[in-house]
């Protein structure tokens, strides 16, 4: 029972690669060789939810929140490997950045006024100096107390950036004394007809 779970867990694992793999592969394409964003639609939370599932799972010293407000016939214009890939990388900074017992938010809603889908990944016990919000984005950016107290790369964020700009969408982010939150705004929004809804 035991060989069983670790072989899936093994699986599971080595699909998350070849997906992230994938997406790396269209930024690349598209950046340095010029290639187009390709027409892919998928549902948000078929691709949030389990990441968020694996996360709270894997994390039981932090207090993890979802909630989505959103209908099934959804769908936002991005790659399944993008969209897990700035989800991973959000989640992995909530918990980078963040101490023990803090709580980590992850919501999903639909602004039906405006016809954009909004993620939020929010946590606590962190912050982000106003000076340094306008370079967190940049390539290989890591703040003082990031390189002292982590380890990283500084592509993370970079990596979100470009992926937002290759489908059109936006990043955002808002730090108080206590709370870091980002914000993907999707901006190609579509409603699939309900009978092609698996």
């Amino acid at each position: 029972k035991e060989l069983k779970k670790g072989i899936e867990s093994v699986k599971k694992e080595t699909e998350n690669i070849s997906s992230l793999l994938s997406s790396i592969k269209i930024m690349y394409d598209i950046y340095y060789l010029g290639a187009s964003a390709p027409d892919i639609w998928v549902n948000p939370v078929d691709i949030i939810e389990p990441v968020f599932e694996e996360y709270r799972t894997k994390r039981p010293d932090r207090i993890f929140n979802y909630n989505y407000c959103i209908h099934s016939n959804v769908r936002i214009w991005i790659d399944d490997g993008s969209l897990e890939l700035i989800i991973r990388n959000l989640l992995d900074n909530a918990i980078k950045y963040s101490k023990n017992g803090s709580s980590i938010f992850v919501g999903i809603r639909e602004q039906l006024n405006d016809n954009i889908v909004v993620l939020d990944v929010v946590n606590t016990d962190s912050s982000i100096e106003y000076s340094k919000i306008g370079k967190i984005f940049d390539k290989y950016y890591r703040t003082n107390w990031a390189k002292e107290q982590t380890v990283g790369a500084g592509i993370g964020l970079w990596s979100i950036k470009n992926i937002t700009e290759i489908y059109d969408a936006a990043v955002s982010v808002q730090s108080s004394t206590n709370t870091t939150g980002f914000v993907i705004t999707f901006k190609h929004v579509k409603h699939v007809e309900e009978s092609s809804v698996n």
